[in-house]
C-alpha cells in the first residue's frame, strides 16, 4: 500500500510539471482560483522544484532560437538566475531588455527591466511595458514575446503610432495594429483594450485620453 501511495504521489508531481510546461496559462487559472491551501502548496512546489524545470525549458529553447527566426536579435539566458537577455538595434540604436523569471514561475508573473541600452528618446520603457503585458497574459510564451517586442519596435520605427492602453503597437493576441480611432481626439487603440479598459471603470465607456464618451459602434476604424 506504502509503495502505492508513493507511486500515487510521484505521478501528480510529474502531472502538475507537464501541465506547467505545457499549458502554463491554465495552470496559472487554475492556481488564481483554487482554494488557499492549495495555493500555498503549488507555490511551494513551483518554488522548491517544478519552476527550475520550467525556466530551464525557456532558457533552453530561446537559445536553441535560429538566427532565421530572431534576425537581427541576440539573445542570451541564464537558468540558475533565470534571467533572459535579448538585445536589438535598429536605426543605429541599440535597445535590451531582461526577463526575470521568478521561483514561482510560472505561476508568477515575469519581470521586465528594459532599462538596459539606449532609451529611444523614452520609447524603451514603453516598449518594455508592452512586453511586460504581453508576458502577464500568459497567452505566449518568453521567446514568441521576446519576438513580438521585436517587431513592435520595427513597426513602430516605420511609423505606426502604439495603443496607448498596452503601449504596444500589436495587439498580443491578433497582431493587429491600433484600428479604432476616438472621434474626438483622434488616438487608436486596439478594440480588445478598449473593452477591456471599459469593463475595468464599470461600463464608463470613456477615450484613455480625451475623457470623451465612445461608441464602440460609432468610432472610426483605422487600416490594420
Amino acid at each position: 500500500e506504502g509503495g502505492w501511495e508513493e507511486f500515487l504521489g510521484a505521478l501528480s508531481n510529474e502531472a502538475f510539471v507537464r501541465g506547467l510546461v505545457v499549458m502554463p496559462t491554465v495552470m496559472k487559472s487554475w492556481f488564481g482560483s483554487c482554494q488557499r491551501s492549495l495555493h500555498q502548496a503549488a507555490l511551494e512546489f513551483v518554488e522548491r522544484s517544478a519552476g527550475r524545470i520550467v525556466v530551464e525549458g525557456e532558457v533552453k529553447k530561446i537559445l536553441g532560437a535560429s538566427r532565421a527566426l530572431l534576425g537581427d536579435m541576440n539573445v542570451s539566458g541564464n537558468v540558475g538566475t533565470g534571467e533572459i537577455w535579448a538585445k536589438y538595434m535598429q536605426d543605429e540604436v541599440e535597445l535590451a531588455v531582461c526577463v526575470r523569471l521568478p521561483p514561482g514561475y510560472p505561476l508568477r508573473n515575469p519581470e521586465v527591466d528594459a532599462g538596459g541600452g539606449l532609451d529611444a528618446g523614452g520609447k524603451g520603457r514603453k516598449w518594455g511595458l508592452a512586453l511586460n503585458c504581453a508576458l502577464a497574459m500568459g497567452s505566449a510564451g518568453i521567446l514568441d514575446c521576446l519576438l513580438m517586442w521585436k517587431e513592435n519596435i520595427d513597426t513602430e520605427f516605420d511609423g505606426v503610432e502604439p495603443c496607448p492602453i498596452c503601449y504596444a503597437v500589436l495587439d498580443p493576441k491578433s497582431r493587429s495594429t491600433p484600428n479604432f480611432s476616438c472621434p474626438t481626439c483622434n488616438h487608436k487603440f486596439h478594440r480588445a483594450c478598449l473593452i477591456k479598459w471599459f469593463a475595468s471603470r464599470e461600463g464608463e465607456h470613456k477615450c484613455v485620453m480625451c475623457q470623451q464618451e465612445i461608441n464602440l459602434n460609432a468610432g472610426r476604424r483605422g487600416r490594420r
